[in-house]
């Protein structure tokens, strides 16, 4: 009964074991779906850390977005598997992809498309709808892998969008002239106290604002005692955009200075994923050389880039464009080597700007939380591609401001601020790193040097402390070899001392 038993049950078991293989073989395996990642409609207002809607530098929430129909392509870009989808906040920072695409849609016989990539490309006009795009992802229609924005808009939108963890990996450009700061009871910011509360007017978040709250900042306001007024009219400083609508009250405004001075204040950056960066290295590298070619490109012939973006759907004048492709102004390999900390002695760097810019949203109530450790920038794309090709390094010379030329006695340069460097025994460090940062913001400007501190004697009468003169001697030089700029570059001012301060560094306006 038993050996009965365990044959049935031998038996049972046998029968079982094939029809489970049977039913392996015969399934069909499904094919796996990523989740998707819930965001928010394009057509819905964004809430930012404190629940009032997100600014965006067009002065609406959230914009459109324009973007071309899926290729039915079947090339793919290198280990992708489908088209790299970049979106750009403006047509303007999108009209080198256009030209080498030849439009929005990938394209195989565009600049992409025979450097062995795809490309589809989205225009934004709003910072709401770029966080939306990088939210949807590169794999849907409506979504983007790499973003180009101004560094301010990135930082105004970081803490929304921390859980895709972006990372700067390429510097496209700079904004040059597009914003200024105007006043009508002002003739230049060194007007202004120390102690003074300042109102601005300007958008919370825009790259005008960054400037006027950043530039009063270095004039000696801190960040607590400027007030942001949303009429023009109440407004003591004005940050404007100069494509949009002035208000009449601002016809008979001062320019007090813009980012044709400040022209290494307010960056464009792409910014992508890092799981993307680290998974897509050789597509990324590729798809920045190949853009670097195409701003050339726009560079070499604007009105024929205008002209092309102009055919696309919704796409601007070609007259408004060509005002706001002037106003950006192209970075090089070599920029980049020195903006993303890979060589270079410049104080002015991304990841400096980005703690910067962090500090004052933050002062500003538009951030809540403390600043990363890190900056969430990368060198890994722009090293890649100069170690493909070490050439390209090779700095252009209309791209290197030139050395100021020493002011005649005649001609006296006006000042656009004055940076006091605070603490009457700031040790010589902080003036140098000073200096070198007021020198990397202000490319074209000279600069005027006092130092405040006194020499010092003990009770036998001997010095402790070098002269001022002294000192004003070691720390042009001892920036000028830090940063690599002509100490020429730097004037020795005569000031009495004044209380509180080390030394006062003025940026005097372009001669």
């Amino acid at each position: 009964m038993i050996l009965v038993r365990t044959k049935l049950i031998l038996v049972l078991l046998i029968g079982l074991i094939v029809l489970l293989i049977g039913g392996v073989a015969r399934r069909q395996r499904s094919p796996h779906l990523a989740p998707v990642v819930p965001t928010t409609s394009a057509a819905a207002p964004s809430a930012g850390a404190s629940g009032r809607p997100t600014p965006s530098t067009s002065g609406s929430v959230v914009g459109s977005l324009v973007s071309a129909a899926p290729s039915s392509s079947s090339a793919t870009s290198l280990g992708l598997g489908r088209p790299l989808a970049v979106v750009g906040l403006g047509w303007d920072l999108l009209t080198p992809g256009i030209v080498a695409n030849g439009g929005l849609a990938p394209q195989n016989q565009g600049t992409f498309g025979r450097a062995g990539i795809l490309v589809r490309l989205l225009a934004a006009d709003s910072q709401g709808a770029v966080e939306a795009t990088l939210a949807r992802g590169g794999a849907d229609d409506k979504g983007a892998d790499v973003a180009l924005l101004p560094l301010p808009t990135f930082v105004a939108a970081y803490e929304r969008l921390r859980a895709l963890d972006l990372e700067i990996f390429y510097v496209v450009g700079w904004h040059h002239g597009r914003e200024v700061l105007e006043s009508t009871e002002l003739e230049s910011l060194t007007e202004l106290r120390a102690d003074q509360e300042i109102s601005l007017y300007g958008a919370l978040g825009s790259p005008a604002t960054f400037l006027g709250l950043a530039t009063l900042e270095l004039s000696g306001i801190e960040p607590e005692r400027v007030t942001l007024v949303h009429k023009p009219e109440l407004a003591r400083v004005r940050a404007m955009t100069r494509s949009d609508g002035r208000p009449p009250e601002s016809v008979d405004a001062q320019v007090l200075l813009g980012t044709g001075d400040a022209s290494r204040l307010i960056p464009v950056v792409a910014v992508a994923q890092r799981g993307l960066l680290s998974q897509q290295r050789r597509t990324l590298v590729t798809w920045t050389r190949a853009w670097l070619e195409a701003m050339a490109r726009v560079e070499s012939d604007p009105t024929a880039a205008a002209r092309l973006v102009a055919a696309q759907p919704n796409a601007p004048e070609p007259v408004e464009l060509l005002a706001r492709l002037g106003s950006i102004a192209r970075a090089s390999v070599a920029s980049n080597t020195e903006m993303l900390r890979l060589a270079g002695r410049g104080a002015v760097s991304a990841d400096v700007l980005f703690f910067t810019t962090y500090d004052l949203w933050r002062a500003a109530r538009l951030l809540m939380t403390p600043p990363p450790e890190r900056a969430p920038v990368t060198g890994e794309v722009i090293a890649s591609l100069v170690l493909a090709d070490p050439k390209l390094v090779e700095d252009e010379p209309s791209q290197r401001p030139s050395t100021p030329a020493p002011a005649s006695r005649a001609t006296v340069p006006g000042v656009l601020l004055a940076h006091p460097v605070a603490g009457q025994n700031a040790n010589e460090a902080l003036i140098v790193e000073r200096l070198g940062f007021l020198a990397g913001i202000f490319p074209r400007s000279a600069l005027r040097l006092t130092v405040h501190r006194p020499a010092r004697t003990d009770k036998d009468g001997r010095i402790t402390h070098r002269s001022p003169g002294d000192v004003t001697t070691s720390v042009i030089q001892c920036a000028a070899d830090r940063y690599g700029f002509s100490p020429t570059r730097v004037r020795r001012g005569k000031a009495p001392a004044q209380e509180g301060r080390a030394a006062t560094i003025e940026v005097l306006a372009v001669e």
